[in-house]
């Protein structure tokens, strides 16, 4: 086939007899040591190289691929291939996914899998799945789908447009087994890299300081509590605030959300991110309000406070004391207090509060700290979207993303996740550029703000929401999500 990209399909390609080599190149690959393959692009297993592996039958399928199918594709390609043949065992097993690429890296020209897999539906999941490309060379759509079979070899030329993935293995009984790799030949050429449009952010929205009393848990307005927000914070650059809302606003945001008033828009290209995001004249009343509130002049002022960043003008942030006993804050009991509140739900946010802030009137919460701006130059500038998350979305680690490089905060608050799982996908994770290490990973948590500050070496992604999620009670769970950026920081 040439569309997409050219790619071809043999089925039964090894002449085999009674099947008895195949089935024996099968269980020797499974007797195989396997290691998990987890990041922002895949979940899978995988053997080590099998190119100076002396087992049988492995030995002999090598010698097949170098004496027969080398000579074979440099006639058909025409590619000067070189005698490098990656060669490994992929195990897919369910809910294991490998999302779009392109394959294309240090001189890989063909990608080739040969699969040794059991009677295979279209209903297991799992097929090797092609996408055209729009206008700037960016993968759209998956425009064909190829099914897994038994002794089925499909190869394609490694290109700028050969951008394919493979689908969400659906079975809980079979294995996606296959011996896979790259003929090896000159590197192709590459043009720069498509750079994606800026993010829109704009100056906070004015509205009134007693807006916080309207929306926020009492809890997180009281002047002792985001003192030991912002100690923890400026330790761990991360926070999470549970039951952060108040309980009537989260429930009727919940409803809303819920109720599918929203018109959802498809987010990619796929090799960067495949989210759903609210329409902004779909967005139905409190959640509009909502998220007009979460980029305004008060909640910047909160957040300035208990962050310790320039996110508003003329607050006032005491600074940050040892303790009476000079340990510092590192060892205090105000930091334990407030780590569990982060982790433990309710009752841990009325840990948090000092014994003699529980009895201060609300009233007193929303000016404490806080004085009137004098100018009407921004100090802070808000981007913001409502997300709906569903199996098959992720968002992936993107040299080009136009967020990476820059100094900001990252916040997010989650609807209707009560009973989600990990294992489910939609985790959050922050890593540092070119480090594997994960430095810290976000699971969606019903009425919780997470609170995180990023330098320009930090990279974030979401993980790929699996079918699993549909064990959940809504099987999707909603979000908003907030960047700020400080204007010292920022390029207007």
């Amino acid at each position: 086939m040439d569309w997409p990209f050219q790619c071809c399909v043999l089925p039964s390609f090894v002449s085999d007899g009674d099947g008895d080599f195949l089935k024996s190149l099968k269980a020797e690959l499974l007797g195989l040591e396997f290691y998990e393959k987890n990041n922002d692009l895949y979940q899978f297993s995988q053997s080590d190289d099998l190119k100076k592996l002396e087992s049988c039958y492995i030995s002999q399928f090598r010698t097949f691929l170098h004496d027969c199918c080398l000579p074979f594709l440099r006639s058909v390609s025409g590619i000067e291939l070189t005698d490098t043949i990656d060669m490994t065992c992929s195990r897919y097993d369910h809910s294991h996914t490998l999302l779009c690429h392109d394959d294309e890296l240090e001189g890989r020209r063909i990608a080739y899998t040969f699969y040794l897999v059991p009677l295979w539906t279209a209903e297991d999941g799992g097929q090797l799945d092609l996408f055209d490309v729009n206008a700037h060379g960016q993968p759209k759509d998956v425009v064909r789908s190829i099914l897994p079979s038994w002794n089925k070899l499909v190869f394609f030329d490694v290109n700028l447009v050969s951008f394919h993935q493979v689908s969400e293995v659906l079975s809980t009984s079979k294995s996606r087994v296959s011996v896979n790799g790259w003929f090896h030949g000159p590197p192709i050429k590459r043009p720069h890299p498509y750079l994606e449009p800026p993010l829109a952010f704009a100056a906070p929205n004015c509205l009134s300081l007693e807006e916080l009393d309207d929306w926020v848990n009492p809890v997180y307005l009281d002047i002792g509590v985001q003192h030991q927000i912002r100690r923890q914070f400026e330790k761990e650059s991360q926070i999470q605030l549970p039951d952060f809302f108040l309980e009537e606003k989260y429930l009727q945001i919940c409803e809303e959300l819920q109720a599918c008033h929203c018109r959802w828009v498809t987010q990619g290209p796929p090799n960067k991110r495949h989210i759903h995001t609210a329409a902004v004249e779909s967005i139905p009343p409190i959640s509009a309000y909502c998220q007009t509130f979460l980029c305004s002049e008060p909640f910047c002022r909160l957040l300035a406070h208990v962050t310790g960043l320039d996110l508003a003008r003329n607050v006032v942030k005491p600074p940050i004391e040892d303790d009476e006993d000079g340990s510092g804050s590192s060892g205090s009991d105000d930091d334990d207090s407030c780590e569990n509140a982060a982790q433990q739900g309710t009752r841990a946010a009325a840990a948090v509060v000092p014994d003699d802030a529980k009895h201060t009137e609300t009233s007193q919460h929303t000016n404490v700290g806080m004085v009137e701006e004098e100018s009407n130059s921004p100090v802070a500038l808000c981007h913001a979207q409502i997300q709906h998350w569903q199996p098959g979305d992720y968002t992936l680690i993107s040299d080009t993303d136009p967020e990476v490089g820059e100094y900001a905060l990252d916040a997010a608050a989650y609807f209707c996740c009560e009973d989600w799982c990990p294992t489910y996908g939609g985790t959050t994770v922050y890593i540092a550029k070119d480090e594997d290490e994960e430095l810290l990973s976000v699971t969606p948590s019903p009425n919780c703000l997470t609170l995180v500050y990023r330098d320009r070496e930090t990279l974030r992604f979401t993980k790929y929401l699996n079918h699993s999620a549909e064990n959940a009670r809504a099987g999707e769970f909603y979000s908003m999500t907030m960047v700020y950026k400080e204007c010292r920081h920022s390029v207007t």
